[in-house]
């Protein structure tokens, strides 16, 4: 299955912007086509993605008791919210 071509679009518009050098894409279509049926073998759930401790509701007993702005929440695997906020 040639995945890059699911993203194709997007990665082209990354390229036409500058965002990315033509090498940079190359990479990153081989990575998504390598990688692809690791990735569709994992399960979506909504996710925060934009997890930190400033989006993290503390009780005054210390306890975590929930999480606030949902702005960015999407579908994705379940380890999105762990990812670095570089």
């Amino acid at each position: 299955m040639d995945v890059a071509r699911r993203w194709e679009g997007g990665i082209e518009e990354l390229q036409t912007e500058g965002f990315l050098s033509d090498e940079q894409a190359y990479v990153l279509n081989r990575m998504l086509d390598d990688n692809w049926p690791r990735f569709s073998a994992t399960p979506l759930v909504l996710t925060h993605s934009d997890f930190w401790p400033h989006h993290c509701i503390v009780s005054a007993s210390a306890e975590l008791s929930g999480f606030i702005d949902f702005a960015d929440a999407t579908l994705a695997a379940p380890a999105w919210d762990l990812h670095s906020r570089g």
